[in-house]
């Protein structure tokens, strides 16, 4: 029956809500559609309930929404150029700068409670400037705790290409977390840049 069915499925989204507005809204360009995109992908989602025949809700949700969200942002591509990089930065550096980053790191976990909330809107803003393969995996697994095989089936990736995505996107947040850190003088020191913009050795 209608009913029934719209029933079942409003029972199977009510506990993921939370959660699909949490991933809309940092992974949009524009945070603002976060609500539009998760009632477009709730409606969808309901059209094609006929098609879930078990398993993880959770998945079968955000499958709909990473579509909506995709669409939203390419349409907003030309606002937003420049914030995810063309091309994949290297993330490999010698082993000294790599040890100073990774104990930076440390001093920074040692003290989150107070160093995060300081540094929130930065890394909201450094978590939409990922590519956004590495944005969507990274919130797909942060966010919607979504299994490794459950995040290749929701992007249509193969499994290999999500872990090497989830790397990046941590790589490349710890650096950033570390360099903003270090900005605001909460690593005790300011953060350097070399010469000609490049970054200094001692960042994430």
């Amino acid at each position: 029956m209608p009913h029934e069915r719209a029933e079942s499925f409003l029972a199977l989204l009510a506990p993921q809500r939370e959660a699909l507005l949490g991933f809309a809204r940092r992974a949009l360009h524009a945070p603002s559609d976060a609500e539009d995109a998760v009632q477009t992908a709730t409606l969808r989602a309901f059209r094609d309930f006929h098609r879930f025949s078990g398993g993880s809700f959770r998945a079968f949700a955000f499958t709909y929404l990473v579509h909506e969200v995709q669409n939203a942002n390419r349409k907003r591509r030309p606002m937003t150029y420049g914030l995810a990089p063309a091309e994949e930065p290297a993330l490999e550096d010698d082993a000294l700068a790599q040890l100073e980053r990774e104990a930076a790191y440390d001093v920074l976990l040692a003290d989150r409670e107070r160093v995060l909330p300081l540094l929130d809107a930065e890394l909201a803003q450094a978590l939409r400037a990922l590519p956004e393969g590495e944005r969507e995996a990274f919130l797909l697994r942060a966010l919607g705790e979504l299994k490794y095989a459950e995040i290749a089936a929701t992007l249509q990736v193969p499994l290999g290409t999500v872990m090497t995505r989830l790397h990046r996107a941590r790589a490349r947040l710890r650096r950033a977390l570390v360099e903003l850190a270090a900005d605001r003088g909460l690593l005790g020191r300011p953060a350097t840049h070399a010469p000609g913009g490049e970054e200094g050795r001692h960042e994430v």
